[in-house]
């Protein structure tokens, strides 16, 4: 029997394909980070105040051990210092990227939101669906402008580009 629309949860688990970013719930997440971040500014509404206050954020290409799926991973400083402090502690040391899946432990909500990073210390190797999901995941550049256009928000290059500024070059000016 063929699966319909209603399997589809199943579906994209069986090929590998979760669908949108990784989400972090309440307790622990089990995650593999498979490529190194790329940082940028998102905004928000401070829900308090309600005037628009910029963020810095980082994501990279992570795989979701509840479903398997190579998904981005978007996370803030707080994310972002535990895990180099597993990059730099002799336990659980890396160069590149982590050779383990790690625990990110998420408690509260909102501005009072906790997060814990470990390791876990058995190092594995990716299978071989997980690299073919990995190098099909493409520009973590392009998701951020994505991410960001939704919002309005024009990254930085963007904004900085002008041809004006470029140099027009003579070839009868250059020496060789």
């Amino acid at each position: 029997m063929m699966p319909g629309f209603k399997d589809f949860k199943s579906v994209l688990k069986e090929k590998g394909l979760g669908g949108g970013f990784l989400d972090l719930v309440d307790g622990e997440n089990r995650i593999r980070i498979v490529s190194n971040f790329v940082d940028y500014v998102d905004e928000f509404t401070d829900t308090k105040t309600g005037t628009v206050k910029k963020q810095n954020k980082f994501i990279c290409w992570a795989i979701d051990r509840k479903d398997g799926a190579v998904k981005p991973f978007s996370f803030g400083p707080m994310i972002f210092e535990a895990i180099g402090n597993l990059a730099t502690t002799s336990e659980t040391a890396f160069d590149d990227l982590p050779p383990y899946d790690m625990i990110v432990k998420k408690s509260g909500s909102g501005i009072d939101t906790e997060y814990a990073v470990v390791g876990v210390r058995t190092n594995t190797s990716l299978t071989e669906i997980e690299n073919a999901a990995i190098a099909q995941a493409g520009d973590l550049n392009r998701v951020v402008e994505r991410v960001l256009a939704k919002k309005g928000i024009v990254p930085p290059a963007a904004q900085d580009v002008s041809y004006d500024d470029i140099p027009v070059i003579d070839p009868q000016d250059v020496p060789f």
